[in-house]
């Protein structure tokens, strides 16, 4: 819950929480325990996967609210490799985008990199390659755990839309031999624009983030959850909804009061809700961490 009446508290900038409804926020699996021991490539040849990759699959995720996703990895020559996320909103049709970088901690050639997205927060993410053959496939996977849990994030990624059934059993043959579960979701790669979209890409320091009204809901519920998750048995539950709702009253600060979730780890966090005058809105999301 969410309560506008505590005193307003200094903060930083934490990014927005938007990002939750990108497709670029990979497909996870909730397992017990610490994260497994995996195999990543000790050869990595950096330069030869530059290039552009489709995403073929990723675990299953609810958030994961794009098709036709691919990635551009190029050369930032300064010892980071760019990374360019773009898909299709499944809502609104529109193209929508995250910039960022990824780098290795040490030697570029033992694959173990870490990526973030500075105007989404910034998080620090593994981006482990476990497998690749820089023509076809390669799989790519992450891990975080909380003592108590792991969640494992992994994706196939392809130079085709439509890989052959070789390439998609080579891909396999590395999540087997890492022993990951096999619960892979394909992303929708069908009726994608021939004439993809130019990149326009900025660097401010902080991004705001805008969708059509009719839409922020939709995603401000998927964050909530994102954010103070249950996971229960069976089928969502029946909830009821404002009908009557009203934006302009809604604008605003927000304090959060209460959540559920072991992840967790900020305190002062607020929300605040921009009206952007042309039916949308702009939320910024602040923490102390």
């Amino acid at each position: 819950m969410l309560n506008r009446h505590d005193p307003q508290v200094k903060m930083v900038f934490r990014g927005a929480i938007f990002t939750l409804c990108f497709a670029a926020v990979a497909g996870q699996s909730i397992e017990p325990g610490q994260c497994p021991d995996v195999e990543v490539m000790t050869n990595f040849d950096m330069k030869k996967y530059y290039g552009r990759w489709y995403q073929y699959s990723t675990y299953v995720n609810i958030y994961e609210q794009g098709r036709c996703a691919f990635s551009d990895y190029s050369d930032n020559k300064n010892v980071t490799m760019g990374v360019h996320e773009s898909s299709i909103n499944i809502h609104t049709g529109a193209w929508q985008f995250a910039t960022g970088y990824a780098w290795s901690a040490g030697d570029f050639k033992v694959a173990k990199l870490f990526v973030t997205f500075p105007d989404f927060g910034g998080a620090v993410r593994d981006y482990w390659i476990l497998g690749t053959d820089y023509e076809s496939y390669a799989v790519v996977w992450s891990c975080r755990s909380d003592g108590t849990n792991s969640r494992q994030y992994a994706w196939i990624i392809t130079r085709d839309r439509a890989p052959s059934d070789l390439v998609l059993a080579k891909a396999m043959l590395v999540v087997h031999e890492n022993g990951l579960k096999r619960d892979f979701v394909v992303n929708d790669q069908a009726n994608c624009p021939k004439k993809e979209v130019t990149y326009m890409y900025h660097t401010s320091p902080s991004v705001i983030l805008t969708m059509a009204l009719k839409h922020l809901l939709a995603c401000l519920a998927l964050a909530a959850v994102a954010n103070a998750q249950f996971y229960g048995h069976g089928d969502c539950p029946d909830v009821e909804v404002e009908h009557d709702f009203d934006w302009s009253k809604y604008a605003g600060i927000w304090y959060q009061y209460s959540y559920i979730s072991p992840l967790e780890k900020g305190k002062c966090d607020t929300h605040e809700y921009i009206d952007n005058g042309n039916g949308t809105y702009t939320l910024k999301e602040f923490t102390i961490e």
